[in-house]
């Protein structure tokens, strides 16, 4: 392929991308339900995560697939409570956000949640009677993907690939809405009479549209919160007809800046993280950056028997500033 040909390849890609960019949305309409536009594969995942620098966590999502299936976490850990996992059965959908024992409710879009799980669950090995509520408040605004990202190097992956007919209909099948927030996650969770509150940086994830879990091969996804209500998402991927894309942002209240350049899966662990640490060199505009990860504990998740995923517990440094949060990895089965 010949530089002409490169040059005009990257004109329409931009075309494609800011044109995606540009179409007007109304973020607290998508604080709710979505209505599926793909029979088989649409999904509709709700995700919530909270952590501290003491090891405390929680990690919560519902994805609501057109098919029927509904992928359900709940995992936390507290200091006087635990490991707490809820293993999913043969629940029931309910009214709402909800399946199960689990249901999340809007209270204020864009602004504030409520988490409520009622049910069984394993803790630290043992079954019991579970309660656990909290609130989300946020304390930035919304991030949207299509808006917020670095449209020029998104440009640039999609104009490396050999284009086809084929290819663009990949393209639009896959085309998804992905929101973020950071906030504060607090509540408390209750068995044996036993009551213990918690107080968490919490980031929050909604995205919904068409996602085949088989076409993709590999991904990261890194979110970072920071004391200062600050945080960073990094995220790579690689499909069967996209070699590679990076993402990301960071944002303080309504401050963001994106990720314009990061490196590549050559230095991101093969599999279970659990207790591995790399460093990712990545930008933020003409800023170089790097940010030091260390996977402290994994909770995997089986996605449609084609798919694994490592939920990593992570801390981070970055400038001297300490993180926590999620170093996801995934890989195809």
């Amino acid at each position: 392929m010949n530089k002409e040909t490169d040059v005009i390849k990257e004109w329409i890609a931009r075309k494609i991308v800011n044109r995606a960019e540009s179409t007007e949305s109304d973020v607290t309409l998508w604080d709710a339900l979505q209505k599926p536009t793909d029979p088989e594969n649409f999904n509709d995942s709700f995700y919530f995560t909270g952590h501290d620098f003491n090891g405390s966590f929680v990690i919560t999502r519902l994805g609501f697939r057109s098919s029927g299936h509904t992928e359900l976490w709940f995992d936390c850990n507290f200091s006087e409570s635990g490991r707490v996992s809820f293993k999913v059965k043969n629940e029931s959908r309910g009214e709402g956000i909800s399946y199960g024992p689990l249901e999340y409710i809007c209270l204020e879009p864009t602004k504030k949640w409520k988490i409520v799980f009622q049910g069984k669950a394993d803790v630290s090995g043992t079954e019991k009677d579970v309660s656990f509520e909290a609130v989300f408040d946020a304390v930035s605004r919304v991030i949207d993907f299509k808006k917020d990202a670095d449209h020029l190097s998104l440009a640039r992956y999609l104009a490396k690939e050999k284009w086809s007919l084929k290819w663009f209909r990949k393209l639009k099948d896959l085309s998804q809405v992905h929101t973020e927030q950071a906030g504060r996650l607090k509540g408390f969770i209750e068995y044996d009479n036993k009551k213990e509150t918690f107080d968490l940086m919490s980031v929050r994830d909604h995205s919904f549209g068409t996602r085949d879990w088989k076409a993709m091969i590999r991904h990261l996804w890194v979110t970072v919160l920071f004391e200062d209500d600050s945080s960073l998402n990094i995220s790579l991927v690689s499909y069967e007809f996209i070699s590679f894309l990076h993402s990301g942002y960071y944002i303080k209240g309504d401050d963001v800046m994106a990720v314009t350049d990061s490196d590549d899966f050559g230095v991101v662990p093969s599999g279970d993280p659990r207790g591995k640490s790399f460093t990712l060199n990545f930008s933020l505009g003409n800023e170089k950056k790097s940010i030091i990860c260390n996977v402290n504990d994994v909770v995997d998740y089986t996605m449609m028997k084609s798919y694994q995923m490592y939920e990593g517990i992570a801390s981070f440094t970055l400038d001297g500033k300490r993180g926590v949060g999620i170093c996801e990895i995934g890989t195809r089965v």
